[in-house]
């Protein structure tokens, strides 16, 4: 059964909200509290989540997962981003998509370049090569941008008359996925915590020193 106009319209003034930049920025959106007390971890897990913080993997599991996702599914008009002190909120924010000028790319390194002729590429140790994009690589190749200092959805929506009906089912539909994409993501990073632990291992980095080395005749 299809949900309410009024319905979706409670839930969406309802929703939990936070800043989409600073607080002296007045914007805010829908978002959801992931301060590791707002996880529900088991009592051994604590010590363990609190050392992933400083850990790179669990997140770019997270962002390269369910925040993209969710972005890519809504043509990426809306994103997802962490906010806070300590980045224990998810918030969804603003964006979008443009069609990119970059007219060549590298075949090693992958970078794009404006060249419009093959030519050796001219990032600094790369022994590839700048080859022209075709018309059908240029036309699905897109920059992607965030406005984070637009709020969404900010005050009583029941009371808004721009606010259509069709506009409502549309932000009830992109927050419900919101929602989704926040358990996924708290789903991630529980667990990394169930099957990894943080410990800190002796590594020998090898280190360039200059010398005086005697001349070979």
């Amino acid at each position: 059964m299809k949900t309410s106009y009024k319905k979706m319209r409670e839930y969406l003034n309802s929703h939990f909200r936070y800043n989409t930049m600073n607080s002296w920025n007045n914007s805010t959106s829908f978002a959801a509290n992931v301060k590791l007390h707002r996880l529900g971890l088991p009592k051994e897990l604590e010590d363990t989540a609190y050392d992933m913080l400083d850990m790179r993997q669990p997140f770019t599991a997270i962002e390269y997962g369910p925040f993209r996702e969710f972005a890519q599914k809504h043509g990426y008009c809306y994103q997802m981003e962490w906010n806070g002190r300590s980045g224990g909120y998810i918030v969804m924010i603003r964006g979008g998509k443009k069609q990119s000028d970059k007219t060549a790319q590298c075949d090693c390194c992958g970078k794009y370049t404006w060249h419009k002729e093959e030519i050796p590429c001219t990032t600094k140790g790369c022994d590839g090569t700048l080859v022209p994009l075709t018309e059908e690589e240029r036309k699905n190749l897109f920059n992607i941008f965030t406005q984070p200092g637009k709020g969404i959805g900010e005050g009583d929506l029941m009371d808004k008359e721009e606010y259509s009906n069709s506009d409502i089912e549309d932000l009830y539909n992109a927050v419900k996925d919101f929602d989704k994409a926040v358990e996924e993501a708290k789903e991630i990073f529980i667990k990394y915590c169930t099957e990894y632990e943080v410990k800190e291992v002796e590594e020998d980095v090898p280190t360039l020193v200059k010398r005086l080395v005697k001349k070979v005749a």
